[in-house]
């Protein structure tokens, strides 16, 4: 059983005086010997000593072989089982005791602890017993090692062992690397620390040659671990490039047509798996080069180890799925891998072996559609399984009957592209073909009955994935197919669909659901298990009400599922996700903060990543709170010392929160994040690579510093924006010209416009000047006070609305920039000119040629205007201006009384003491939220102080209403509420 094949065995076991019991041993071993050493031609199973010695030292390890007895037809299942356990711990005992007895010879090693080495070696390979004993095994080739080291030293070289021996260890460490077993593994044996080990096994001498398969069992190991954070999946691809496929070309000197040494298809299937499992932003591009250079080890070959396989394609077009960032060019990509694919495997082959190769790959190019996240790869998902069941029906290869898998993957292609319409009707073609073809394997199974329920859960379509797990339900009770049961995932499914719906009754109806289920996991009627997931869809519910109440219900759940005996509840990941989304949703960053703070004091910190604190700290950064910058920066600063690295997103909010920061000085802490972030990522960490929010939270955090420098500072980081590997975009232009323009340099803010226009024009589409770059423009001429330059800048505005590059034409807020211009200019004929701008945009209105109504800051711009021109006419043409707005069903406010009585009072006009005690009665008949505003008292100490200057007559009667008057305000704007006032208003 320890080294022969099964046609060996098969012989072995019917020979009668092997079958003894154990006690008849001895001479069962020379009834063998004799048989395996005879003439008898036709039933030697080896002609050579080795397979002589393999049956001795077989039957004398297996030191209880009864179970071959025929006795065992007699025996009771218990018995036979326990004889079989005591079997496996003879062998098991009887193993180790040899391992020891070779390890610890501390003399040289005599040929039969070479001969007792090599059997034991090879029974780790073929015996089942002996499978985690591969650190026992290592351990006995670093001592043959040791010795031939010696040896070669003492002049008494050896010959190298066969490399099947090595393989016999590296083998069974393969699978169990590979073996789904929770079992901790031994440090000692990562893939690094075999590879050490092998290179050293080679250079003693050990082994004849190091064949390439020795570094594919490797890289096969490495290709298929869970490898999590940016620095393991660094160090595993610098492990696996540098020293592992870099040497095997060196030894090959490059030559392809070295087969046993250089590359091959297997090498590069698994460097490919490898990148895909990293999310590096340039994966794609390197796995295409790998498939490049082995095309072009094919071409020049044309080894049948070098062709290309439908595996190797297929591990290249799903790392493009899973790591392309321009997930708009992924679906072609794969597309174009498809068909080079198919083009490749019907080279030199008959169409049917071509075919069954090809038609392997079909159901995983599905299933890497299936996975882009642009919403165009399901309809080349759809094109392939149009194209099998084209070839399956009309041309009859029955090799390309699609499965259940290949119609899971494009409803689940369908469900991410949010198209659940599509979906429901490729369900129904599947039950239309089985009833057609009268092949019931067409009709939705399981795996597509779920897949259609998250199609609909990923529209929010409740009420659909509801109905679609009823009709699940019935066509199990009626017993027309009998592979379809009863899932969690389809329950999962239905409450996903609650939970994202937006329905107010959406958490009754997941509480509903959740209560069915639990009934019929105590009937036994479930496949699956209810767990911390299915919990999850409940408080996936709550975070999506974005109430107080549902924040309290979700926070309540997950201390119940924190409390619960049964492991299968207690929370995870996402269930800590889904609270802190939850109290974030509500506008409650401090209960956010308080919750995840607990969690680490509770020592849960391996419930937590980056996303936690993310969503945190995104909460404090849009808040609004005087000390949100504080706060952020100590959610992220706890981030780092519970071992957290955070990634572009983590550190781009804390620059929000700083740049929007109310109490401190921006400037300072978005630079040092910035370079803190920048040194990172040039030290390796490509999740760290700053991006357009990034940059743009720099910039923004610069500009709004109270320091003269740093608008210079941000123009210099911008000109080197490119070498931080980031486009320039409108919203970083406009940015930095709004900062000019608020610092009142209007020629900034053209040369950086210019620079933008130009930037367009030389294809950069980032950079298209939109709406928002001409209002910054408009803006900049309106504080600087210049008229003439802000109506041009509305002409240009109307050219290029004329011409489609803008998406609207000017309206009223455009227009009062070029009245606030007009106000701002100082001129002696400001008030006319504004007023005029005021005329034109009532004609414009009227006419139809824009939508510029004036409203109440378009006449107080002109108030303003004729209150500080001084001029003989201000006072008529103010209370002119106020009834005229009146007259238009515009309500002043406080601001545009205040400006009407400066006009009168600075104008000297006659009739002004009557047109202010007109103006005061009305005033006192305002109700309370007419003096809620926040200028109420500036407004005030203006009228007093225009009083004052100009010498109006009967100006102390005028003082004491107007005093009067401004107690009675200053009443009403106490007793208001805090939410009435506007300045105050929470948000």
């Amino acid at each position: 059983r320890l080294a022969l094949s099964s046609a060996d065995l098969t012989r072995a076991r019917q020979i009668r005086t092997i079958r003894r019991p154990h006690h008849r041993r001895s001479s069962s071993s020379s009834a063998c010997c004799h048989y395996f050493t005879g003439t008898r031609r036709g039933v030697l199973l080896s002609s050579s000593a080795t397979a002589t010695n393999n049956i001795i030292q077989n039957h004398w390890l297996h030191t209880s072989i009864g179970h071959y007895d025929n006795s065992n037809n007699y025996d009771d299942d218990d018995t036979r089982r326990r004889r079989q356990n005591r079997s496996n711990e003879s062998v098991l005992s009887n193993w180790l005791q040899m391992k020891d007895e070779i390890v610890s010879l501390e003399s040289p090693l005599q040929e039969v602890h070479w001969a007792k080495a090599e059997e034991l070696l090879k029974a780790l390979r073929f015996q089942p017993e002996l499978s985690n004993l591969v650190r026992d095994g290592f351990q006995i080739l670093d001592r043959l090692s040791d010795e031939y080291e010696r040896r070669w030293r003492d002049g008494d070289g050896m010959k190298p062992q066969d490399i099947p021996t090595l393989y016999a260890v590296l083998l069974p460490w393969r699978d169990g690397m590979l073996s789904s077993a929770e079992s901790p593994r031994d440090d000692t044996l990562d893939v690094e620390s075999v590879l050490k080990k092998v290179e050293r096994y080679m250079k003693a001498g050990l082994f004849a040659d190091d064949h390439i398969r020795t570094y594919n069992i490797l890289l096969h190991v490495m290709s298929k671990q869970n490898i999590k954070g940016f620095s393991n999946a660094t160090k595993a691809l610098e492990l696996a490039e540098e020293q592992i496929y870099q040497p095997m070309l060196r030894r090959s000197k490059h030559n392809p047509n070295d087969i046993q040494h250089h590359p091959n298809c297997e090498t590069i299937y698994h460097l490919v798996g490898l990148l895909g499992r990293t999310s590096f932003m340039q994966a794609p591009d390197r796995v295409d080069a790998y498939l490049s250079t082995l095309q072009g080890w094919y071409q020049q070959t044309r080894a049948s180890n070098h062709r290309p396989t439908a595996q190797l394609y297929c591990a290249v077009m799903e790392a493009h799925s899973r790591c392309n960032r321009k997930t708009h060019l992924v679906p072609r990509r794969i597309q174009q891998l498809f068909q080079q694919m198919k083009a490749v495997l019907g080279e030199g082959k008959n169409d049917d072996e071509g075919d069954s190769e090809l038609v392997a790959s079909y159901n995983r190019t599905c299933h890497a559609l299936a996975e882009c996240q642009d919403p165009n790869a399901c309809d080349i998902a759809r094109s392939i399984l149009d194209e099998m069941c084209h070839e399956y029906f009309v041309n009859d290869k029955h090799n390309f009957k699609p499965t259940q898998q290949t119609f899971g993957s494009i409803l689940i292609a369908y469900g991410r592209a949010k198209r659940s319409k599509e979906a429901e009707a490729l369900f129904d073609r599947m039950e239309q073909l089985a009833e057609e073809s009268g092949d019931d394997s067409f009709r939705p199974g399981t795996i597509c009955y779920n897949d259609l329920i998250w199609a609909y859960a990923a529209v929010g379509n409740a009420q659909q994935a509801e109905t679609t797990l009823l009709r699940m339900l019935a066509t199990i009770e009626e017993g027309h197919q009998g592979d379809l049961a009863f899932t969690v995932r389809a329950w999962s499914g239905v409450m996903a669909a609650w939970a994202s719906s937006g329905d107010v009754d959406s958490v009754r109806h997941v509480e509903r659901l959740m209560g069915q289920l639990k009934e019929m996991e105590k009937s036994d009627a479930l496949e699956g298990e209810l767990n911390a997931t299915t919990y999850n869809r409940l408080l996936a519910a709550y975070c999506k009400q974005g109430t107080v109440e549902a924040a309290k219900s979700a926070e309540n759940l997950f201390r119940w599922m924190e409390t619960h005996k049964d492991l299968r509840f207690k929370p995870n990941s996402d269930s800590c996700l889904s609270v802190i989304v939850a109290w974030s949703g509500t506008g409650r960053p401090d209960k956010s903060d308080e919750f995840l703070r607990d969690v680490v004091e509770k020592g849960n910190v391996a419930l937590l990543d980056k996303s936690h604190f993310g969503v945190a700290i995104e909460a404090w950064a849009t808040s609004g709170d005087t000390y949100a910058a504080e706060k952020a920066q100590s959610l992220f600063d706890l981030m780092l010392e519970n071992g957290l690295t955070p990634d572009v997103v983590g550190f781009s909010s804390v620059m929000w929160a700083w740049a929007r920061s109310q109490n401190s000085d921006p400037a300072q802490h978005v630079e040092r994040l910035f370079w803190q972030m920048h040194a990172k990522w040039k030290s390796g960490d490509d999740l760290l690579r700053p991006n357009e929010v990034t940059v743009h939270a720099l910039l923004y955090g610069l500009l709004q510093s109270k320091d003269p420098s740093t608008v210079e500072r941000a123009e210099e980081l911008f000109r080197k924006i490119h070498g931080f590997g980031v486009r320039r975009d409108s919203k970083m232009y406009n940015t930095l010209m709004s900062a000019w323009a608020n610092r009142q340099h209007p020629e900034r803010v053209e040369f950086w416009f210019h620079e933008m226009k130009d930037e367009f024009n030389a294809g950069e589409t980032a950079v298209r000047p939109g709406l928002d770059s001409y209002i910054t423009r408009l803006h900049a001429w309106s504080l600087a006070g210049s008229p003439e330059m802000a109506s041009q800048v509305i002409k240009e505005m109307v050219a290029q609305y004329e011409d489609g590059n803008l998406e609207k034409k000017p309206s009223t807020f455009q227009f009062n920039a070029v009245l606030r211009a007009c106000l701002r200019s100082r001129r002696e004929n400001s008030a006319e000119m504004a007023e005029s701008g005021l005329r034109q945009m009532i004609h414009f209105h009227e006419t139809g040629q824009f939508n510029c109504p004036p409203d109440l800051h378009s006449f107080n711009s002109v108030l303003v205007a004729y209150a500080n021109s001084r001029l003989p006419q201000a006072g008529a043409k103010a209370m002119s201006l106020l009834q005229e707005l009146k007259e238009m069903s515009i309500a002043p406010n406080f601001h545009t009384y205040t400006e009407v009585m400066t006009a009168i009072i600075r104008s000297g006009d006659p009739r002004g003491k009557q047109w202010l005690r007109q103006l005061l009665g009305e005033l006192h008949k305002n109700d309370d939220r007419f003096w809620s505003g926040r200028e109420t008292e500036k407004n005030f100490r203006r009228l007093f102080r225009s009083l004052e200057l100009n010498g109006f007559g009967q100006i102390h009667a005028l003082a004491k209403e107007i005093k009067i008057l401004e107690h009675t305000a200053l009443t009403a704007g106490k007793r208001l509420p805090l939410s009435s006032h506007s300045s105050r208003t929470v948000r």
